[in-house]
């Protein structure tokens, strides 16, 4: 389960983010709240937030993916989390002095946005970069997600507590004080994995990303059920868990910050049990982590009590984190190494684009039907597209493959940028 921790680079890596992501889910809580205060508890201006963060993906990923394949991840990433750090401090000033306001923030937000569409798909391929034996993948990206929702558990309730006794800047500035753990371990791995470096300046590189995307149907649908999760799974529960707490339970800042952590005590057991699983999750796998969410959020949407409601979280996050967990590894390991930073910039862009118009959609919809029934639909709607996606995937797969197993193989014939554009162009079929 814990395999990766071996690699001396992925562990100060893998240490210094859980401490930084401690501080980033500590300053999501805080700013969700201050929205919530700023709106008059709007679901509305709460999904414009999320929407203004990940909106700038669609504009800036895919050139991310490309940068990250030219240039040192490593150095770009300090970069980022820099610039992250730096806006949660301007947060904390302005909440301090009492000058905080929606449209400032919404400002705020974008910026965080643009720095996030560099940072988020870079962070992915950096991952093969630290472990480097790509069966390492799998349990790196496991582990990163149990980190990353373990931090998810202890910010919210931590921020939560502290803004009862205190107040939202002291929350910011501490976000900005526990970044300096991944910008520490950045710098200091930076010099020994280069990362990126690996695909010269040429002209087309970046519709050369996208053709070998659509050369593979497995990673067209594996991006289109991630992005429609992503939508009304991932991203709709984070505005679904502040309206419910706040305007269906009326319960206080506290309870908001107990219900995200319950949301994260799943999400780090569908992570560790994800680590379990040998060799490559097969479609099956993927479509019916993605259905099986589906199903839990149904029934998230029914629960009439705050206890029942806080204690559906649980399976409602293992099945959406097994399925995160499965979708990434199987897209990253379908991607050899020359374009893999834009592989995974066009399945972040995807992501990002299901989450800006998920939120926004689940903040309306929230409005219009009520929260438990805009719960209720947005889990249908999880079900029928992973059924759907899923059989089709499934249905073409057995008729390509005429019984050839699902496991995923980087074709080794894929060694440069023109080979593939050749390969492509006279109608070669690439098996992913």
């Amino acid at each position: 389960m814990f395999r990766s921790l071996t690699v001396p680079n992925y562990r100060r890596y893998f240490w210094g983010s859980f401490v930084s992501n401690i501080g980033v889910w500590m300053q999501r809580t805080a700013q969700i709240w201050v929205v919530m205060q700023l709106s008059g508890g709007n679901g509305v201006a709460l999904g414009v937030v999320a929407f203004l963060q990940f909106a700038p993906t669609l504009v800036f990923g895919l050139y991310a993916g490309l940068v990250g394949d030219r240039f040192s991840r490593a150095k770009i990433l300090l970069v980022t989390q820099c610039a992250i750090s730096a806006v949660s401090a301007v947060m904390a000033v302005l909440d301090f002095a009492g000058l905080m306001s929606l449209p400032i923030m919404y400002v705020l937000a974008a910026i965080v946005g643009i720095v996030t569409a560099f940072d988020a798909p870079i962070r992915q391929t950096f991952v093969s970069d630290l472990v480097v034996d790509p069966e390492f993948i799998g349990n790196a990206v496991g582990l990163n997600s149990a980190a990353f929702n373990s931090a998810r558990l202890i910010g919210p309730a931590v921020a939560g507590g502290l803004m009862v006794v205190t107040a939202t800047w002291t929350v910011f500035l501490l976000h900005v004080v526990a970044s300096l753990g991944i910008i520490a371990s950045l710098y200091s791995i930076g010099r020994s994995v280069p990362g990126g470096g690996r695909v010269p300046r040429e002209k087309g590189q970046l519709r050369e990303g996208i053709r070998y995307v659509l050369a593979s149907r497995d990673l067209v649908g594996l991006l289109l059920i991630a992005g429609f999760i992503s939508a009304l799974g991932l991203n709709g529960i984070q505005v679904f868990i502040p309206l419910a707490a706040g305007e269906l339970f009326d319960r206080g800042a506290l309870a908001f910050g107990m219900l995200t952590s319950a949301m994260a005590i799943g999400s780090v057991i569908g992570a560790l049990v994800s680590n379990l699983r040998s060799g490559i999750p097969k479609r099956r796998t993927v479509f019916g982590a993605a259905a099986a969410a589906g199903v839990c959020e149904c029934v998230l949407g029914a629960m009439p009590t705050y206890e029942l409601f806080a204690a559906m979280l649980l399976p409602t996050g293992i099945a959406l984190m097994y399925f995160v967990v499965a979708v990434n590894t199987r897209v990253q390991i379908s991607s050899p190494d020359w374009v893999r930073g834009r592989v995974m910039s066009l399945y972040m862009m995807v992501f990002f684009t299901g989450a800006a118009l998920g939120s926004t959609a689940t903040g309306g919809l929230s409005e219009l039907l009520g929260i438990p029934l805009a719960v209720v639909t947005a889990g249908v709607s999880m079900i029928a597209c992973a059924l759907l996606v899923g059989a089709v995937l499934l249905a073409g797969a057995r008729k390509r493959d005429s019984g050839e197993s699902e496991d995923v193989t980087v074709n080794p014939d894929f060694a440069n940028a023109t080979e593939i554009t050749s390969i492509i162009s006279t109608g070669t079929k690439s098996r992913v």
